[in-house]
């Protein structure tokens, strides 16, 4: 599934796609993800550093519990984080810098007490990121590609999702 966030927008569109998807039962999502040119962008200013999102779910509502890959574009480079809200207070660590128009496999993977968030290259190279986990439920909803922080997409910008 090819997610497309228009120019100026925020939300990415596949709204078919996200109604058949949208609710999340599981301690695991797998999607294989590959960024290409579109995913480039310059930003000067102190919104740069935001991080856009990829996939993930909530436990709950998302800004209270939610577990999801992230990504910006710093210096021409596609940066991978792990981004969550824990009781309402939002984490985000550095995961990798990954290569445009290669696939990579992210996982999110609840164990325990612990969210473990996955990169896996095509070359079999492996960076994880665990981060804790404040319940123990799994329902809850899938949450898609949104752009920003606080600007909208500089241009169209497209991010191929498939189902693991």
């Amino acid at each position: 599934m090819i997610f497309t966030i228009e120019k100026n927008h925020h939300y990415s569109d596949g709204f078919i796609y996200k109604i058949l998807n949208a609710f999340h039962d599981s301690n695991r999502m797998a999607y294989f993800v590959k960024f290409n040119e579109s995913t480039l962008y310059s930003d000067e200013t102190v919104d740069r550093f935001d991080v856009n999102k990829l996939f993930g779910f909530s436990i709950g509502l998302h800004h209270n519990n939610s577990y999801r890959f992230g990504w910006n574009c710093l210096d021409g480079k596609i940066h991978i984080y792990a981004y969550s809200y824990i009781k309402g207070v939002r984490t985000i660590d550095e995961i990798c810098v990954i290569e445009n128009d290669k696939e990579h496999k992210f996982i999110i993977r609840i164990n325990g007490d612990k969210a473990i968030f996955t990169v896996v290259s095509e070359d079999y190279e492996i960076h994880q990121v665990t981060q804790l986990v404040s319940t123990s439920k799994f329902f809850g909803y899938c949450l898609w590609p949104y752009f920003g922080g606080n600007k909208t997409a500089p241009h169209r910008i497209s991010i191929e999702l498939d189902k693991n």
